[in-house]
């Protein structure tokens, strides 16, 4: 789940091998740039620091995982992500992000709602 970090996402944007620019959008409210994004998978999961992920070698990602990875950005006026979508394997994540800059409470969820993910 790294990926979803902001800060690890700005890392991960030296493996973009190709952006292509959709158009302009509102998202959640705000104006927005819509790009498609391709990344070198390998590349991003080094840049990421995960090499190994959850005990499985590189060399055995390498021929599992497809060579480029394509998602889409709605960027606002400061660069920053409002929302990122990707499909992979018949699944789909649509992350929103907002409120940037504002202070943030977390806490964690009742044990009922909490379940195991592994690969």
């Amino acid at each position: 789940m790294a990926q979803l970090d902001p800060a690890m996402l700005a890392r991960a944007f030296r493996a973009i091998t190709q952006l292509d620019r959709v158009g302009t959008e509102s998202v959640d409210g705000v104006d927005t740039t819509h790009y498609v994004v391709t990344v070198d998978t390998m590349k991003a999961l080094r840049l990421l620091g995960l090499e190994d992920l959850a005990g499985v070698n590189i060399d055995d990602l390498r021929t599992s995982l497809p060579k480029t990875f394509d998602y889409d950005a709605w960027l606002d006026d400061s660069g920053r992500p409002v929302r990122l979508k990707a499909r992979y394997a018949g699944a789909c994540i649509d992350v929103h992000l907002s409120q940037w800059g504002e202070p943030v409470s977390v806490s964690a969820p009742p044990a009922s709602q909490v379940s195991q993910f592994s690969f």
